[in-house]
């Protein structure tokens, strides 16, 4: 996942409206679900689980901007789990260097 779309995650986990989307076939390799707008504007989103039914959050200045809403939470913990390793992988390299040398 790129920092772009994680950004974007969090901005409108924060900022966004959540609507319920409407799958209505395949396209490609992902699933094509429809929503509407706060302006009844039809919009599509291609991704998600492949549930008849989902909930996405749009971005309410750029509609078209979406994410599937479960994700946000997956993201948080993939980063902080990621971070986490980090430290221990930072923790156990210093260990290596200093423990070896004193």
């Amino acid at each position: 996942m790129t920092v772009e779309k994680t950004a974007l995650r969090m901005y409108l986990a924060r900022h966004g409206v959540t609507v319920e989307a409407e799958r209505v076939g395949r396209s490609g390799s992902g699933h094509l679900y429809y929503y509407n707008d706060a302006a009844g504007v039809p919009r599509q989103y291609l991704d998600g689980p492949g549930a008849p039914t989902i909930f996405v959050t749009y971005d309410p200045v750029r509609p078209y901007r979406a994410v599937h809403v479960s994700w946000a939470v997956a993201v948080i913990c993939k980063t902080a789990l990621a971070l986490v390793a980090e430290v221990l992988v930072l923790l156990l390299c210093a260990w290596m260097s200093f423990g070896l040398l004193w």
